[in-house]
């Protein structure tokens, strides 16, 4: 399992260019956000994609629109081999894209597939003017996006209301990956926000599609298999040093989310290095 990483800097998009392309194979994308829009197409394999509070199955042919500050991640079981375009916000500052929220998971689109094909390929040929192809070529995609699968067209009001709410949530999803192993609860979070409870749990599930205990005890249970998986400290010591108090509650739990015991998991995954260490 991969350490997880909250908010993205994209030093290519800020510095320089406001657009990143590139072509990409893994089995799983950790939780993360940034103000940049992304797209996802997937060229082969499947799997289960999160954009905010929505959850979904994808394969093939599908593009995954990320928006603004929406944090999104996907798993599994294979590997699935995707574009991904990231165009930053300030892209459409002159032009009719402000807050417009795009549908997450898009359908097969032949036009969709078209275009970032085309913007791969400028890419990577680096021939002179490649990135006014891009520039281009991105401004039809998204115009075509916009035409076709936008979801809601706030008014100004609404959209800094969704940005200053997003940025709570993400203000509360980067505590707790700092404070994990601290006794956190929802009223604890709920005072440090000046927030009531209720409320602190209503916005959290809406935006993550987790309670904030469930989110808690994932990154707990994420950093713990990290620690199983390279270091030879006792599952207990484990337990206690990402937040568990009772180690039998840490074992269901990690076994819930895994699929198999602590013990179980440091030994596959020794057997997988062994494995690897002969075959070198």
């Amino acid at each position: 399992m991969n350490d997880i990483s909250l908010y993205e800097k994209i030093p290519e998009i800020e510095q320089k260019f406001p657009i990143k392309v590139f072509r990409q194979s893994a089995s799983s994308l950790s939780p993360h956000w940034h103000e940049h829009i992304e797209l996802l197409h997937i060229l082969s394999g499947s799997g289960t994609f999160t954009c905010g509070s929505k959850t979904f199955y994808a394969e093939a042919g599908d593009t995954i629109a990320v928006n603004s500050n929406e944090q999104h991640s996907f798993t599994s079981d294979d590997t699935v081999n995707y574009f991904c375009i990231i165009i930053n916000i300030a892209f459409f500052c002159d032009v009719d894209f402000e807050n417009i929220l795009l549908v997450s998971k898009i359908p097969p689109d032949n036009e969709i597939s078209k275009y970032i094909r085309e913007m791969y390929n400028e890419k990577i040929s680096e021939k002179i003017g490649s990135n006014m192809v891009i520039k281009g070529t991105a401004y039809l995609l998204m115009s075509h996006l916009r035409r076709c699968y936008t979801e809601a067209h706030l008014s100004k009001h609404e959209y800094d209301m969704r940005m200053a709410k997003l940025k709570k949530i993400n203000g509360i999803l980067d505590y707790i990956h700092e404070h994990y192993n601290e006794d956190l609860s929802t009223s604890v979070l709920a005072k440090k926000w000046f927030l009531s409870e209720g409320y602190i749990c209503h916005i959290f599930k809406k935006a993550s599609g987790k309670t904030i205990i469930q989110y808690i005890n994932d990154v707990r249970i994420e950093k713990a298999a990290l620690l199983l998986e390279n270091t030879d400290e006792s599952i207990a010591g484990i337990a206690s040093k990402v937040g568990f108090e009772d180690v039998n509650y840490f074992d269901r739990l990690f076994k819930k989310q895994t699929g198999m015991s602590p013990k179980k998991y440091r030994n596959i995954k020794a057997q997988s290095l062994t494995g690897r260490n002969i075959a070198e």
